[in-house]
């Protein structure tokens, strides 16, 4: 894969770091397009998953930036509908055909769910420090989110997403608040499972401090829950954390059953 830059007028530099909005949310917007392309771009390099570009939308993310809640809701809903256009696309395209005439099954898309650090844009997805903020709070964070997301059109079982990845989770409190939620609301995106992704630090450790085991103890009980992994986390851990993941899973009995997983990291760090 290259990387791809977007040059277009976009009411912001999209080169900014502190972007409330991340330059991803802005072109949901300003230049769709460009997102699909990177979708179609990893599913012609032979990708099995391609995730939604809503990692860091939120509700009150998009109206803090001055949306009106009824755009922020449509934005929210679009960066499930480019995936799934994109995958169509590609499955009309030369590639996409060769893809299915080999027995490979079609790619998969992911609604892309961040921490609820990731709309404070303050590095606290990667470190879970939000101690101001209450269970329920971070548990309506994630209902509200959702419940935006859960549009009836995007149910489709042929055509529709296939997995809910809450990314970026840094603490075990936050794992286990997921963890009740899906619990809560079977209705919200029925017969859709569940990944919960974590950022992991040395030792075998969340960002928070936690051992990824209690994290793996926490929501794999969950029967909504197929995956467990890490993310946005420097290559030097992830060893480490597999290693306890998988061993807790092994103790489960669940090692073979469920989905033990890693996201490429290129190594770079936050800069605060």
């Amino acid at each position: 894969m290259e990387r791809v830059v977007c040059v277009k007028t976009v009411p912001f530099d999209v080169a900014e770091k502190t972007d409330p909005l991340f330059a991803i949310q802005r072109l949901l917007k300003y230049d769709p397009e460009a997102i699909k392309a990177v979708h179609r771009s990893y599913l012609e390099s032979s990708a099995d998953i391609i995730i939604s570009s809503s990692y860091q939308a939120s509700l009150p993310g998009f109206v803090a930036e001055g949306f009106s809640e009824r755009e922020a809701k449509e934005l929210m809903r679009k960066s499930t509908i480019l995936a799934l256009e994109a995958r169509s696309e590609f499955l009309e395209s030369p590639a996409g055909k060769r893809r299915q005439s080999s027995g490979r099954p079609n790619p998969l898309v992911g609604i892309s769910l961040g921490s609820y650090g990731a709309f404070r844009c303050d590095g606290s997805e990667g470190t879970g420090q939000y101690d101001d903020a209450d269970n329920d709070a971070i548990y309506s964070y994630h209902l509200s989110r959702l419940e935006i997301l859960d549009d009836a059109a995007l149910r489709n079982p042929e055509h529709g997403p296939n997995l809910l990845i809450f990314e970026t989770i840094p603490t075990l409190r936050e794992a286990r608040i997921i963890s009740t939620l899906l619990t809560d609301h079977p209705n919200l995106f029925p017969n859709i499972p569940a990944w919960i992704s974590s950022r992991g630090k040395e030792d075998g450790l969340t960002g928070h401090g936690e051992p990824i085991s209690d994290c793996v103890d926490a929501v794999l009980r969950n029967a909504r829950v197929v995956g467990v992994g890490v993310n946005c986390t420097h290559p030097k851990f992830v060893s480490a954390l597999l290693i306890a993941a998988k061993e807790k899973m092994v103790e489960m009995g669940l090692w073979g059953g469920k989905v033990l997983f890693a996201y490429p990291n290129s190594g770079e760090t936050w800069d605060e």
